[in-house]
């Protein structure tokens, strides 16, 4: 169901990217009378901030899990887990490392400090086949005249 209101246009966008179509951008010339605009920007932004989130999560769950597993899902699965993983060990060794007042040895920031590190360039590159991951082939070619 398409969204009503402001977010029509970036929520057509977002069903034509999830059938795949290519979509073409055409400059037109805006033209405007005596009209003004009924956009209240303070009540469309947390909705406009909502929505595409939301459409995110539902175009990652689709494409990559539904659709079409393969490396790309590796990528963010296991990008996920392994900085999570780092980040929450470190936090926690570091608070203990507070409270106890010794510092943490080597291998502990390492070993909090390297999934951080591999996580973070596996989602980095779960982002670069994501941006490579765009429709080029027409659903439909246009007829020649």
């Amino acid at each position: 169901m398409l969204s009503k209101g402001f977010f029509f246009e970036s929520d057509i966008l977002f069903q034509l990217g999830l059938i795949r179509a290519v979509v073409e951008d055409v400059p037109m010339a805006a033209r405007y009378g005596r009209e003004t605009s009924g956009i209240n920007i303070p009540r469309v932004v947390p909705e406009f901030l909502f929505k595409h989130a939301l459409n995110t999560c539902k175009r990652i769950v689709f494409n990559y899990f539904v659709r079409d597993a393969g490396i790309a899902t590796i990528q963010l699965v296991l990008g996920k887990i392994l900085l999570l993983f780092g980040v929450v060990f470190g936090a926690v060794k570091w608070y203990g490392s507070l409270q106890s007042g010794i510092p943490a040895t080597a291998g502990t920031v390492v070993l909090a400090a390297l999934p951080i590190i591999v996580g973070s360039q596996l989602l980095i590159a779960f982002l670069g086949n994501d941006v490579k991951n765009v429709p080029t082939k027409p659903l439909q070619n246009q007829a020649t005249s």
